[in-house]
């Protein structure tokens, strides 16, 4: 998924990836929400993402959720990206998932708006015996 657009918009979810031929599915992690503009004195708190997670595999895992960011008295807390089987997470200010299936961070408050960080895509794995 893409990051929000600019300003109080949440990040987008990461892309769902199938496998049709036994209808396999794997998730990507929700955007992570946005931040209004926040006082100087002010604070805020935006939620992370949720996970994304596999279905009908033999091993389905799941990712982690965003954590979320914000600021108390304009000190910002960032927002890190969710992690998985494959990775840690994105850390930083509306941070994207990081690696398949993480969510989004949740956005840094400040004084101008900004856009929470985008889940990351899901990952199916093909193992071929013959």
């Amino acid at each position: 998924g893409a990051g929000g657009v600019a300003g109080n918009n949440a990040g987008s979810t990461g892309g769902t990836t199938t496998f049709s031929a036994s209808s396999l599915q794997a998730t990507g992690g929700v955007g992570g929400t946005g931040s209004a503009a926040i006082p100087a004195a002010g604070s805020s708190i935006n939620l992370g993402g949720a996970a994304g997670v596999g279905s009908n595999g033999d091993i389905n895992s799941q990712g982690t959720g965003g954590f979320f960011g914000g600021s108390v008295n304009g000190n910002i807390l960032p927002g890190s990206g969710g992690s998985s089987l494959y990775g840690g997470g994105a850390k930083g200010i509306s941070a994207a998932g990081g690696n398949y299936g993480g969510g989004g961070g949740g956005a840094g408050g400040t004084t101008v708006s900004v856009a929470g960080g985008a889940g990351s895509a899901g990952i199916i794995i093909v193992w071929e015996y013959s």
